[in-house]
């Protein structure tokens, strides 16, 4: 990697009617899920954007709706401030009136309010976003017919003039962070909201309606034929309970067929939530009868076994007679409740749906399969994992208080990722394991799957369902219904990316190599089989089952290839485009990836950890990128040997993050090793030595060695210019530096042209707002500070805190040195309320980022201590 050099401190690289009280308004996606299981299962109705606003819904009108909602719970993040529709839902909620009383916010960590210096960054977004339009607006001749566009337009000036007000009146709301929220099922959450609306609405809902509470015992209907008993112990799940009943009770339209589907992956108690409601609501029906259609060819069988359970007077010798008897009975006496349960061959969906068609008959199907044809019509409640409160009363029927705390249970439950099998496996195991610590099993199972809790243990202690007691067999099931090489290979290779977290379709792709074309086909039969989320993402289970498929490393050698190369180039479009985010999304699957692709000593391991520790010392990560160096450096060390080119790398770049750390010692050892590496291995002029020079300078001239420094900037300029020509982009880096240290050598003239040619490079070759232009124009504000040229100074440092705020974000040791270039600069003024506002903004960035014995924490901290004398 090539770095550059700053010359100051651090281096860069409404109108509607009224609404009903009980509606309560929620928004954004990453905690909302649990959050509206929550207080719907409290009897709460919740109106939400992804599953409210139908087909064709105007967004506009929906988010003024939410607006003029009583109660309107909003998770704010960064990603929301910045969002226009999110924007126009919150000045919506504004402008109804009691905002204070009728917001009920959740702040999310990335969300900077709390700060009036992070809360401008938000202001400029808007300012930005208006004069960007503004300017597109100007460059067209005929400005007829642009209603649309200026309503945006009038959006973004509204959203600039209120964002401040609001995000001051939110920070001023005593909030509870997310993790404390979730910890609590969002009771402090709940116990407000019916404070707002009033008691009232804390009542149960009236009998004609669903009650979440175990129903009184009742007997199912003569007749009925379920063969499972009621499950003493069952569990939450009571807004899926609640859904059941909207569904196949809830008033409908005379005539109408209704076929409902429970559908998700092998041990979510799909079988046991249909047992459940039966059992519950059995008594509402002229009869309950349940179909084991594992097999499909059964169908007529079950459907005969059912009939022989009704005591039909003159009940037919034949099948085919008791099926059609049966199937006569149950449209001619209704309604039925019809369990088909575990219907994987949805190929013969329409045969057997056919079959039962008739509005007495309410179908309620089990499966593994979420791919079913939109033409049948079916109902569907996608079965997720238990939340956390629900993991933590599930697992309290097998282990007491007062053998464990909440935390442990906890703990074991998103280790196990929230599934309920494996609760009931490792809770029936550990209840037969009295001295056996959670602490202590979380060890055992690591590797979950290969723990005999997981593997049929007791096995003749069966499922209430009959279900297995193996957690691989379970998953097998789904998976040997996968024949495609293609759809299994990728089911293979993503068991190594992180779980529970989106998958990038680059990902995806390079998953697939030269078979990427069939990627979403795959995508599409592994989550109608229940082996991939939506997203897609993996199950932490899942993942680990198809980590076991693999046999030497078939999938994973590849795979680690592949995203090495695609780490590269990320890195190198993002550095370019100066957009870093670009490689966030493959940041937690390169880490999944890097850390398997290491444990089996594969050679590729070190070139994802030398990238991760690229991407997240950009971001100030420094001692994240310390550690990632460390790790590439130590593989590359072991598979090529201590003086190899690639070994040069992994040094050159551990010790560019040791100099960002202070440790300049450190620094110039690590960065003399590459240089003599990349010597012996090429030619002294070669541009890998060009690198390995200028960042040696860099740290020699941090030591005080401004000579040495000096004579190591010529040394890669004339290197690079011979290789290059005068205007590549490497040129300027080495310009640059060298006007670095020709500005602490006192040649002010000769700093400014070499930063004038070096920003003229980089403009003509990054554009004007690209963060390494922010480097040279910061750099050139540093010498007209010196030239006494405060107003150009001035001009320079802020153009450079605007193009790193906008690339960044507030809070970056990039802005923090922008900061403290104005606060040194606006001190030579004499204008010391402006110099002590800019450092101490400076000084609260770097203590976030750097060790508190840092040079650069240091010198802010003296600076401000001068001013305050």
């Amino acid at each position: 990697m090539d770095f550059f050099h700053p010359s100051s401190f651090l281096i860069h690289p409404s109108l509607l009617p009224p609404l009903p009280r009980t509606e309560l308004y929620l928004e954004r996606e990453a905690i909302v899920n649990q959050l509206d299981r929550s207080l719907r299962a409290r009897g709460l109705t919740i109106i939400r954007d992804k599953r409210d606003l139908g087909y064709k819904g105007m967004i506009r009108d929906f988010m003024q709706r939410i607006g003029a909602g009583n109660c309107v719970i909003v998770v704010i993040s960064d990603k929301y401030l910045r969002s226009k529709n999110c924007m126009f839902e919150l000045v919506e909620i504004a402008a109804n009136k009691d905002f204070a009383d009728r917001v009920f916010p959740i702040v999310l960590p990335d969300a900077k309010i709390y700060e009036a210096v992070d809360r401008i960054a938000y202001l400029k977004h808007w300012e930005k976003k208006k004069e960007d339009l503004n300017a597109e607006l100007r460059n067209l001749k005929d400005l007829s017919n642009i209603q649309g566009i200026t309503d945006e337009l009038n959006d973004y000036d509204r959203f600039r003039n209120e964002i401040s007000n609001l995000m001051y009146i939110i920070k001023n709301i005593n909030t509870l962070s997310p993790d404390i929220l979730q910890s609590t099922d969002f009771q402090p959450l709940y116990d407000a909201l019916i404070n707002r609306m009033g008691p009232a609405w804390a009542a149960p809902k009236p009998a004609s309606s669903y009650s979440p509470a175990l129903s009184a015992n009742h007997d199912l209907p003569l007749g009925s034929y379920l063969p499972f008993p009621r499950n003493a112990i069952f569990t939450g799940r009571v807004a899926d309970l609640e859904a059941l009943s909207e569904s196949l009770l809830g008033g409908t339209e005379v005539g109408a067929v209704i076929n409902q589907t429970i559908t998700g992956m092998g041990g979510l108690g799909k079988t046991q939530l249909a047992v459940e409601f039966a059992y519950r609501h059995g008594y509402q029906f002229k009869g309950v009868h349940w179909l084991d259609l594992r097999e499909v060819q059964s169908f007529e069988s079950q459907i005969a076994l059912c009939g022989s359970k009704m005591n039909l007077t003159n009940f037919p010798p034949t099948q085919q007679e008791q099926m059609d008897v049966t199937i006569h009975e149950w449209k001619t006496n209704g309604p039925r409740l019809l369990i088909l349960d575990n219907f994987e061959e949805y190929n013969a969906a329409n045969d057997i749906l056919s079959a039962l068609h008739h509005s007495n008959l309410k179908v309620l199907i089990t499966s593994r399969h979420t791919n079913w044809s939109a033409g049948l019509g079916l109902r569907r409640l996608p079965l997720g994992e238990f939340t956390s409160q629900e993991s933590l009363e599930f697992l309290r029927k097998y282990i007491p208080p007062e053998r464990e705390s909440d935390t442990n249970l906890e703990n074991l439950a998103k280790h196990l990722g929230y599934l309920p099998l494996a609760l009931e496996l490792a809770g029936r195991y550990l209840e037969k394991q009295p001295r056996l610590k959670i602490q202590e099993y979380l060890e055992q199972t690591k590797n979950a799957l290969a723990h005999r809790s997981m593997q049929n243990w007791k096995v003749e202690q069966k499922s209430l369902t009959g279900h297995d007691l193996s957690l691989a067999q379970t998953f097998a099931q789904s998976w040997n219904l996968v024949t495609d090489e293609t759809v299994r290979k990728l089911f293979i290779t993503l068991g190594y990316c992180a779980p529970n977290t989106p998958i990038p379709q680059a990902i995806l792709d390079a998953a697939l190599g030269d078979a990427a074309d069939a990627c979403d086909e795959a995508i599409s039969e592994l989550t109608g089989l229940g082996l991939l989320k939506e997203g897609p993402s993996i199950h932490p289970l899942l993942a680990e089952f198809a980590r076991g498929l693999e046999a030497d490393n078939d999938a994973l050698k590849p795979f680690s290839e592949a995203l090495a190369n695609l780490a590269s180039s990320t890195n190198q479009s993002a550095n370019k485009a100066g957009n870093y985010a670009l490689f966030t999304p493959l940041l937690p699957h390169l880490r999944g990836v890097a850390e398997s692709a290491e444990g089996a000593n594969l050679e590729p391991a070190g070139t994802i950890w030398n990238e991760i520790g690229f991407h997240i010392k950009t971001l100030a990560d420094y001692a994240g990128a310390k550690a990632a160096y460390e790790r590439a450096l130590k593989i590359d060390e072991a598979a090529f040997g201590p003086d190899h080119p690639k070994v040069a790398i992994c040094v050159n770049n551990l010790g560019m993050v040791l100099q960002d750390l202070g440790d300049h010692a450190g620094a110039k050892a690590a960065l003399e090793r590459a240089l003599k590496i990349d010597e012996a291995a090429f030619d002294p002029d070669h541009p890998k030595v060009a690198i390995r020079v200028n960042n040696l300078g860099s740290v020699l001239k941090d030591l005080g060695d401004h000579a040495g420094a000096k004579a190591a900037f010529e040394r890669a300029l004339k290197i690079d210019e011979a290789a290059f020509g005068p205007d590549h982009p490497k040129i300027a880096i080495r310009v640059n530096n060298l006007g670095g240290v020709l500005k602490d050598m006192g040649d002010h003239a000769g700093a400014k042209a070499a930063f004038d040619r070096a920003l003229k490079i980089f403009e003509n070759v990054l554009g004007v707002d690209h963060p390494n232009v922010a480097t040279l124009v910061n750099n050139l504000g540093g010498v007209l500070k010196d030239l006494r040229d405060h107003a150009g100074a001035k001009a320079a440092y802020e153009r450079a805190l605007k193009i790193d705020e906008a690339a960044f974000g507030p809070d970056h040791p990039s802005v923090a040195t922008d900061a403290h270039n104005l606060g040194m600069l606006f001190d030579e003024m004499g204008d010391k309320k402006n110099s002590i506002f800019y450092e101490q903004r400076a000084l609260s960035i770097l203590e976030k980022f750097l060790p508190s014995d840092h040079p650069y924490i240091q010198i802010t901290k003296k600076h401000l201590d001068d001013l305050s004398k």
